[in-house]
């Protein structure tokens, strides 16, 4: 099957040499892709139909049937990325950080030391899906990582998606009530989540519910309150506040 990929890549190459030099390049591109996707699918089906003969043994033993299904989807995954690595690449789960060198991150992952190498074409993402750089991954954060293997001991990983599963901030906003009050910080009662700690700072924007600004002093336990901004999941604080709205204090005029 490896064999047949590599002529068919080779006879491709010469064919778009040959052709594209005649001025008919969007066609024939066209036409190639479409003959690369029938080839990975022919690929893929000669690939899942070997996994099931080799394990058909296995089924007629005391395998339970769901162990088998797992152990045929394990061997297509297996094949298929040994085949075409871009396709599904390989990687970690629940990697921890123990020392970061520039662009060289090196993790333990199943008591296994590992080294994952940032290039250019590298996407750091937080936990929720924002993007990072290096310079927010820490010793001690869990990642998960996939890219391509660079030695047959998989000691090495070049990266091209990297997940720190410890940066755990997004924008978030909150309903609650006001539970307690101190300089620069208050905490809010929510219907769904636990208490969070909502830090206040200059930037903060305090408005009555017309969004009138008021201070800070004016905020009282009880209050019913809406709170944004950037909110760390593991520590239940909002830290980057950007507005609270108290929809306990009426306007000027307005009674309660």
């Amino acid at each position: 099957m490896k064999k047949t990929a590599v002529f068919f890549v080779i006879f491709l190459f010469l064919f778009n040499t040959q052709v594209f030099g005649q001025g008919n390049a969007p066609q024939m591109q066209n036409a190639i892709r479409k003959e690369i996707k029938e080839e990975v699918r022919e690929s893929i089906k000669g690939i899942k139909e070997e996994a099931r003969n080799e394990i058909t043994e296995e089924k007629r033993l005391a395998t339970p049937s769901g162990q088998a299904g797992q152990n045929i989807r394990s061997r297509i995954l297996e094949r298929i990325r040994k085949l075409y690595p871009k396709l599904l690449p390989a990687g970690l789960n629940q990697a921890e950080i123990k020392v970061i060198s520039g662009n060289e991150i090196t993790v333990t992952h199943e008591s296994k030391e590992v080294k994952l190498l940032v290039t250019e074409k590298t996407v750091i993402l937080k936990k929720y899906g924002g993007k990072a750089l290096v310079s927010d991954l820490k010793v001690g954060h869990l990642v998960s990582a996939r890219g391509t293997w660079q030695d047959s001991d998989n000691a090495v990983l070049e990266l091209r998606i990297l997940r720190d599963l410890s940066l755990q901030k997004r924008f978030a906003t909150f309903w609650g009530k006001i539970k307690s009050l101190s300089e620069g910080k208050l905490v809010i009662e929510t219907a769904k989540r636990e208490d969070q700690a909502v830090l206040v700072k200059e930037s903060t924007k305090i408005v009555n519910r017309a969004h009138k600004e008021i201070p800070f002093s004016e905020l009282k336990e009880g209050h019913r309150v809406r709170v944004s901004g950037t909110w760390d999941s593991s520590l239940n604080q909002v830290e980057e506040t950007r507005l609270i709205k108290d929809w306990s204090i009426a306007p000027v005029g307005e009674s309660e």
